[in-house]
């Protein structure tokens, strides 16, 4: 690893859908009672508000800018709001 401390971050709490009801924790969610027989991920059911990632040491230094315009993207927020 590059750092002990998470590389990039993604913010599960980023709202979306109908009148911004939806946020990232409601697919994490649905992921852990899909594979709700592999353990003991329901525990860990709304906990955390971001999603951790590290780069490490074996991916190519110079794709680092990559990664990082990557997570800028997740956090540009691409549905249409609708007027309700």
């Amino acid at each position: 690893m590059l750092s002990a401390k998470p590389s990039f971050f993604f913010d599960r709490t980023q709202k979306f859908g109908y009148k911004d009801n939806l946020n990232y924790k409601v697919i994490v969610n649905w992921l852990i009672a899909e594979h709700k027989s592999q353990g003991t991920m329901q525990l860990g059911m709304n906990r955390g508000d971001t999603e951790n990632f590290w780069y490490f040491d074996v991916n190519p230094p110079a794709a680092i800018p990559k990664v990082e315009k990557f997570f800028e993207s997740l956090k540009v927020l691409n549905f249409k709001k609708k007027q309700y």
